[in-house]
């Protein structure tokens, strides 16, 4: 084979292995895709049954699905999110929200003044640091 050609068989190869990597890699996506459209397909479909209250239903069990019970059920129905997503999240709000069960923006203004005043301890103890270290200094010179 001559020299020249050799180059081109190179580049032909590497070039063609990238296109074939190229038509698997939408392949598999088309799949999911189809997937996700059949699983929405049979989501809006759906009519208000028993089943679908006890699916949505929140740690309530009131037998009532308000808009977020049935926001995060459909979120969840069309695995846009993960039980262990919804479970971190509800972790989260528990902590932020305390014992009171909600949040209000007092709580973050007392929220600003806790970090401001541990910004506060902190530079201060960074000004003792460096002072400290001046007054090291100046003694050994």
């Amino acid at each position: 084979m001559p020299f020249e050609l050799r180059w081109f068989q190179i580049f032909f190869t590497t070039f063609g292995t990238a296109f074939v990597g190229a038509v698997f890699g939408a392949f598999a996506g088309l799949r999911d895709e189809v997937s996700d459209m059949r699983r929405f397909y049979a989501w809006q479909r759906r009519e208000i049954s028993e089943t679908l209250i006890e699916e949505m239903q929140g740690s309530d069990a009131d037998e009532k699905v308000d808009q977020f019970e049935f926001m995060v059920g459909s979120l969840l129905m069309l695995n846009k999110i993960s039980r262990s997503d919804v479970e971190q999240i509800m972790d989260k709000y528990r902590e932020m929200a305390g014992d009171k069960g909600y949040i209000i923006a007092e709580d973050a203004a007392k929220d600003g003044e806790r970090k401001a005043k541990r910004d506060d301890t902190q530079s201060s103890s960074k000004e003792f640091e460096d002072m400290h270290f001046d007054v090291a200094a100046d003694a050994a010179f």
